[in-house]
């Protein structure tokens, strides 16, 4: 399963997609359902975050594993997700749900995504130490959703057949 992230730099609990700064994704194997999971029961889960060129990925997390959840909701056809953790801080080096440490290069950026002591939202992320904005994880369309079920095949079939029957009585 694979979501979507995305980043504003304007801390108002709704994501201004004119003034995304920072994109990626999320992604693990299979899909859980809706739900609070660890981090850890998430097969050969994936981040990638990107801002203006500075990503952070698995290696660059700070917080342990083992304390990170997320949280999956459906609203009607969409499928949302955030970051919490099983502390009201995290005990990452910057206290969030959790946190990423990049050190490759000159800049050493740091993200660190809302802990639940702040409120039930979860959506608010800080990028190196200053306050930034929201952050949105929606899922991605699956390509499997476009192939029609089997009984919908068959019904197409049937049309079709009864079409062509229909076409060789009046001939």
């Amino acid at each position: 399963m694979t979501f979507n992230v995305q980043f504003d730099n304007f801390g108002d609990s709704n994501l201004d997609v004119d003034k995304v700064v920072g994109t990626g994704s999320f992604s693990f194997d299979g899909d859980t359902g809706d739900g609070t999971f660890a981090l850890t029961d998430l097969p050969n889960y994936e981040f990638f975050f990107d801002f203006g060129g500075d990503t952070f990925t698995n290696s660059y997390i700070d917080t342990p594993v083992n304390e990170i959840l997320v949280i999956i909701s459906t609203s009607g056809s969409d499928r949302f997700l955030n970051f919490s953790n099983i502390n009201p801080f995290g005990f990452g080096l910057f206290g969030g749900s959790i946190d990423f440490q990049n050190l490759s290069n000159s800049s050493h950026r740091n993200l660190s995504f809302e802990p639940p002591r702040f409120g039930s939202n979860l959506d608010l992320y800080v990028l190196d130490g200053n306050m930034r904005g929201n952050y949105r994880v929606t899922a991605t369309s699956d390509a499997t959703s476009d192939i029609p079920e089997p009984s919908t095949i068959l019904g197409l079939i049937v049309v079709g057949a009864m079409g062509s029957f229909a076409a060789r009585q009046r001939n």
